[in-house]
């Protein structure tokens, strides 16, 4: 336990002793050979996953972290926090990791990078979306047509996007 009595303006020996001690307990901790083994392991399936380009699934992850940041504040001004709110988070973050895994896994056997590209910007507007209803509970003012475009662009059918893709090519 950390004491922080204080004797003759200084800090009691108590303290500097307990530090020590949680240093000393942390440098055990990860000079276990096994969690070395398994924080290598999780780093070498990451970067074989994700390889180089791991933007986009950092812009999901920070987009989720804003999107949770502002419904916090927008149920702590409306006086309705609980903690279902932070079941979801981990919840929506578990799912999209999947969703992301899964497409980027698909799109090392398929021919061309398409898959993972179109699961983490669907993912991105939809979280971008969601930070906007935020805001503007919150009494930001957001044009509508941002929301409107952005609504058009998350909810438009595969038919569609081959649609655009055939006209833009002629």
């Amino acid at each position: 336990m950390i004491y922080y009595q204080r004797s003759g303006g200084g800090v009691s020996r108590e303290l500097f002793q307990d530090i020590e001690s949680i240093k000393r307990s942390l440098y055990h901790v990860f000079d276990l050979p096994m969690l070395k083994t398994f924080i290598s392991s999780m780093l070498v399936c990451y970067s074989w996953v994700f390889g180089i380009n791991s933007d986009g699934v950092l812009s999901v992850l920070l987009l989720i972290l804003i999107d949770t940041m502002t419904g916090f504040i927008r149920s702590y001004k409306e006086k309705d926090l609980n903690s279902y709110s932070f079941f979801k988070f981990a919840y929506k973050v578990s799912a999209y990791l999947i969703l992301i895994i899964t497409a980027r896994l698909v799109d090392k056997v398929a021919i061309g990078s398409f898959f993972s590209i179109m699961v983490e910007t669907f993912l991105a507007i939809t979280e971008a979306l969601s930070i906007i209803e935020n805001l503007s509970q919150l009494g930001v003012p957001i044009p509508t047509v941002l929301i409107k475009r952005l609504k058009n662009l998350r909810d438009k059918k595969y038919e569609d996007i081959l649609k655009d893709d055939k006209n833009g090519l002629q």
